[in-house]
């Protein structure tokens, strides 16, 4: 079984998924994704922190919703991964596609950072 929660902020829509994402719950996944996506966030943040296990499926989902984020100028990222789905990612070579942090509280900073003023 997998679960939702959304978290809407100004900056960004945080998705919290828990469970393990694969078959009909891969289905879910884009059913929730692209309702988060059709309220035109600035970024969807996607917490996988608990999940357990993600098939090539659920992996196809992310690339969907990362490439419709991308053409609207949106933002995408991923935080939270555990060392098993860390190697789903290193070896589809998606780490190297999607923006990953090991925690929201980091992806926040980062954010901070690159819009602070410059001196």
């Amino acid at each position: 079984m997998i679960r939702f929660e959304r978290i809407n902020k100004k900056e960004y829509c945080l998705v919290k998924i828990q469970g393990e994402v694969s078959g009909d719950a891969s289905q879910n996944l884009l059913s929730e994704l692209e309702s988060v996506e059709k309220s035109s966030p600035l970024a969807i943040i996607l917490d996988l922190s608990r999940v357990e296990y993600m098939d090539s499926s659920g992996v196809g989902v992310l690339i969907r919703i990362f490439k419709r984020m991308r053409e609207k100028n949106a933002g995408f990222a991923i935080v939270g991964l555990n060392r098993k789905l860390s190697e789903v990612f290193e070896v589809t070579r998606l780490d190297r596609v999607f923006d990953f942090y090991a925690s929201l509280r980091d992806y926040e900073s980062m954010r901070a950072a690159a819009h602070a003023p410059k001196p």
